[in-house]
């Protein structure tokens, strides 16, 4: 199949007519991965008492959690990245100092809960988890199995930096501390085989060849799940090379899961400044929207389907199986977020709650150890809200609606998106169509609550937020042609 004349014809004959109407996708504002309500919306958290009484004197739904664990050290830092990180060489912050920090933090959430609970799934993220010292590793790992029961249906991922300079025999013996805790996926992110856009993103010491071997590596430690991603509109990418990486990283068996990010510009990251000085190293928002749908058509027909929506597992996999048992429940199971920059939710019997960690690892850690929580700012739910953020996570991790109550909120919306043809009706439920996968982020900014979306263009950003605002923004234009149309 030539996926490139596909990805044209497409792009011409259904996203085309949605620039029109408000949906167009332009390279500012976008994010793929959207939180409800965003940071700028939620209130300065000021009372831990307040915290710990909605804790202990309520009852968690579900009886499972999520854990993300946040390792905020990089070698090297990729100018795409606007996730929290700091050079550990130049760091004044140390590895003991912050993983003492950390393992107070679990312990505190762990203790107010009064009981072990069940890990359904842990993610180690960062910054570069896998720059962290034996000792370091074993101890989170110990703590981990102190607090929380981890069991053999626990799904649990580990980032590692696939560098070529990376040191193969430590690596081994993480991999075999971390195969024995109950791992079952390395996050192996690839990013392109394009060694000309590695180069120019900052991560010239990875490339295609190096990044198969670390793949063998991890197969004989005995870990089936491997997991890479793929950046579309990378500098000095253009879709026949991506067409090439696809290839390149679809013909490597032993990858699980390829998940799939737009590349994003956000002031203060150097990947913004290159567009501004640069744009010529750049597609087109045009290119960048058929290399999505190439990506998309291609993945398909080699075997890959789609759950949560942007994540392709490949079909026949076992860890693929296990890894949709444990996927998070975002209507009843919790999320603990731990480390700098870190968020999470809680959700109880009577109350719903988010939040926000600070994005500085000595705020983090002064905050800690003045027997202070690190969050920054955080959200206790109404009803109302609780209903919205439940729909948006349902588009996130499912793809669609399962709640006729919000359709009846939403009418006119999402009669309008049916009209586009972005959602349809599908067994029983209220699902994205094809179309409506390649705006779906777009889609959810008309789902916020009016006030959360006044005042996620009207915050003044700091550092805490600048880096860390995880919703897409429709221009006031955009907003406009959209809702007019809503209105006929």
């Amino acid at each position: 199949m030539d996926y490139i004349k596909f990805a044209d014809e497409f792009y011409k004959k259904n996203i085309l007519p949605l620039n029109s109407v408000g949906l167009k996708r332009t390279f500012r504002g976008f994010h793929l991965v959207d939180m409800y309500p965003s940071i700028k919306a939620m209130d300065n958290f000021t009372n831990k008492k307040k915290l710990i009484d909605v804790i202990k004197n309520d009852v968690l739904i579900s009886d499972k959690v999520s854990l993300y664990i946040h390792f905020p050290f990089c070698k090297n830092f990729c100018s795409y990245c606007h996730l929290y990180k700091e050079n550990i060489y130049k760091s004044k912050n140390s590895e003991s100092d912050y993983i003492d920090s950390l393992i107070k933090e679990i312990a505190f959430y762990a203790k107010i809960f009064n009981k072990k609970i069940i890990a359904k799934s842990i993610y180690f993220g960062g910054g570069t988890p896998s720059l962290i010292g034996i000792d370091s590793l074993k101890h989170i790992l110990k703590t981990l199995e102190d607090y929380f029961i981890i069991n053999k249906d626990s799904f649990i991922s580990f980032e590692v930096y696939p560098g070529s300079s990376l040191n193969e025999v430590d690596l081994r013996e993480k991999l075999n501390i971390l195969k024995d805790f109950g791992v079952k996926e390395i996050v192996l992110d690839l990013q392109s085989s394009n060694d000309k856009s590695l180069e120019d993103i900052g991560r010239g010491d990875t490339n295609f060849t190096s990044w198969k071997r670390l793949v063998k590596i991890v197969k004989n430690a005995g870990i089936n799940g491997i997991k890479t991603s793929m950046i579309i509109g990378l500098p000095f990418d253009n879709i026949r090379t991506f067409l090439k990486s696809v290839n390149d990283i679809t013909s490597i068996k032993e990858v699980s899961t390829i998940s799939l990010f737009l590349l994003e510009f956000r002031e203060g990251l150097r990947v913004f400044d290159d567009l501004m000085r640069n744009p010529n190293k750049f597609c087109t928002e045009t290119e960048r929207d058929k290399m999505q749908i190439l990506v998309r058509k291609t993945l398909k027909d080699k075997g890959f389907y789609e759950e949560p929506i942007h994540f392709f597992n490949r079909k026949n996999m076992k860890v693929s199986t296990i890894k949709k048992s444990a996927k998070i429940d975002t209507s009843s199971d919790s999320l603990l977020g731990f480390g700098p920059s870190s968020y999470g939710h809680i959700i109880t019997d009577n109350n719903a709650i988010k939040y926000y960690n600070y994005a500085d690892t000595c705020y983090y850690e002064n905050k800690i150890n003045n027997d202070d929580l690190p969050i920054y700012r955080w959200k206790k739910l109404d009803p109302k809200s609780v209903k919205i953020s439940k729909l948006i996570n349902d588009i996130e991790s499912k793809g669609f609606i399962n709640n006729y109550e919000i359709e009846k909120k939403f009418g006119n919306i999402l009669a309008t998106f049916r009209k586009l043809n972005l959602i349809e009706n599908k067994e029983g439920r209220v699902a994205f169509t094809e179309l409506g996968k390649l705006r779906a982020e777009e889609l959810i900014w008309f789902l916020y609550d009016k006030k959360y979306r006044v005042k996620q263009k009207k915050y003044m950003d700091n550092k805490h937020t600048k880096m860390h605002n995880y919703v897409t923004v429709v221009s006031d234009e955009n907003e406009k042609l959209f809702l007019d149309l809503v209105k006929k």
